[in-house]
């Protein structure tokens, strides 16, 4: 089965799968949404969940328009747990970067201990990838909203988070130093794990 950053981990991952790992290639909770999202006269938040349960191409504006119409995260604890990760494909390179990279989500133990970048090795394990060292979370403003944003120790990025349910975040990753400023932000979700 292909990657597909758009889902949730671990749906996608069943090639690297090891013994012992059950990978189903329903997207369970994209069901969920699409039967539950109303697009006309919706709220951001319902916006978002279309968005994420709708997949495939989308542009840059319109994700943005959905990010910024979302409400900031209450505090940086909120994000404390591990997520699973997926992108929305605008075109820009995160989204193919990740899928190659295959990427898994973050783990937050504590605002100053974060594992930004998780992926899956061979055996389907869940794995921290060291060379996108760690991270901390603090309160930031991003387009005139101050909301919770995880800044790499390492690397010239930070990722500014909006609220889109309980266990549900949306996130902009602001890295012109890495991609380059004409190529605009990458934008993507974390679903809260249940199981970790």
């Amino acid at each position: 089965m292909k990657f597909d950053p758009r889902l949730p981990s671990p749906i996608g991952f069943s090639r690297w799968a090891g013994k012992g790992h059950s990978h189903t290639p329903v997207n369970e909770y994209a069901e969920r949404l699409t039967r539950s999202a109303t697009p006309s006269n919706s709220t951001a938040e319902q916006q978002a969940e279309s968005l994420i349960s709708k997949g495939g191409k989308v542009t840059e504006a319109d994700v943005a328009k959905v990010y910024d119409a979302l409400k900031p995260l209450p505090l940086p604890e909120f994000l404390l747990g591990s997520w699973g990760g997926g992108g929305f494909d605008t075109g820009h390179p995160g989204y193919a970067g990740l899928a190659e990279a295959r990427w898994a989500g973050k783990d937050f133990r504590g605002v100053d201990d974060v594992d930004p970048i998780m992926v899956f090795d061979d055996k389907g394990e869940r794995v921290w990838n060291e060379e996108w060292g760690h991270a901390s979370l603090r309160e930031m403003v991003f387009r005139g909203v101050t909301s919770t944003a995880m800044i790499y120790d390492i690397k010239p990025i930070f990722d500014h988070f909006r609220y889109v349910s309980e266990d549900v975040v949306m996130g902009a990753m602001d890295c012109p130093k890495v991609f380059g400023p004409e190529l605009g932000i990458f934008y993507f979700y974390l679903t809260k794990r249940k199981d970790a």
